[in-house]
């Protein structure tokens, strides 16, 4: 009987996008060109590189390369509404699952699968020499 009960408190307590999705999902980070160093929260890889992350919202991308700009992308989250909000009326747990849901695991969002960041080339611009002095005579009218 005290299983059961564990057992029931515990299902009620839990949010029903937190049963019915990932709590935490795999993003692939790509650039062109690649072999860049990517940042994503508090992750940093070469890449291509997958990337495990809460589906928290939105993720910025900044990737960087010797010899290009440091550029950036942007990881979207999109709101799973049917499981975490409609979900949480059906298994009775209510406003607190969904503060669960959105706000402790992520799982109330579907991250992007991927994302490709484009880095452009560094331009280096040469120093523009200073003419040298016309020599001669001007043979033109003069006022």
């Amino acid at each position: 009987m005290k299983k059961t009960a564990a057992l029931s408190l515990m299902l009620l307590s839990t949010a029903c996008a937190s049963v019915t999705g990932p709590g935490k999902q795999q993003v692939r980070v790509d650039t062109v060109p690649q072999g860049a160093e990517v940042r994503v929260a508090d992750q940093v890889q070469t890449s291509p590189a997958v990337f495990t992350l809460k589906g928290k919202g939105e993720y910025t991308v900044i990737a960087e390369k010797e010899g290009y700009k440091t550029s950036t992308g942007l990881i979207n989250g999109e709101p799973r509404i049917w499981a975490s909000v409609v979900g949480n009326i059906f298994n009775l747990t209510g406003i607190v699952g969904v503060g669960i849901d959105y706000f402790a695991t992520g799982a109330a969002y579907d991250l992007d699968d991927s994302v490709v960041v484009a880095l452009r080339p560094e331009v280096t611009t040469a120093p523009v020499a200073t003419p040298a002095p016309l020599s001669g005579v001007y043979k033109g009218k003069q006022k």
